[in-house]
């Protein structure tokens, strides 16, 4: 067994014990691990390089179906996490660590697959339906993120710019 997926899984085993998640093996040069849920997936990715990213998406996994924890982040109005996900600073155990954390005490609707009032806003950004997503983000509750709120200044000043 690879060490990052030894790793992952004793950090990640509350998504096995509390969601229902199922370990996938990890994929070429011990660089990536994936985690199974009934509604969503979980996806850790190395660069021996130095740098650890996380995303998740909703069943079936795609690659184009992916939300990265960083954007997660922004969109909850917390700073960006790049800063924990760099290896060559920190040992990439501690780094899953932190990885774990964020899930456990930010990413519950996104693991549980109970996330569609987001997942409009996140595709019309993602595809820059700049209209759509303005439309969206004023109909979300009250009060708006930061995010949302940039977002949707980015939206009007990109329609005036195009009329």
């Amino acid at each position: 067994m690879h060490a990052l997926f030894e790793a992952a899984l004793a950090k990640f085993k509350f998504l096995e014990t509390e969601f229902g998640y199922v370990a996938r093996d990890a994929f070429v040069d011990d660089v990536r691990v994936r985690y199974e849920g009934p509604r969503a997936w979980f996806e850790c990715f190395h660069d021996p390089r130095g740098e650890v990213s996380a995303s998740l998406g909703r069943n079936p996994w795609s690659s184009e179906n992916r939300l990265m924890i960083s954007t997660i982040a922004v969109r909850l109005g917390l700073p960006p996490p790049e800063d924990i996900y760099s290896s060559d600073v920190t040992p990439v155990d501690q780094v899953l660590e932190r990885v774990a954390e964020f899930l456990r005490k930010y990413c519950r609707p996104w693991l549980t697959g109970d996330d569609e009032l987001w997942i409009p806003v996140m595709e019309a950004w993602t595809s820059q339906q700049l209209r759509r997503l303005a439309r969206l983000i004023q109909e979300l509750p009250s009060p708006l993120t930061r995010w949302e709120i940039r977002a949707l200044e980015y939206c009007h000043e990109r329609a005036e710019r195009e009329d």
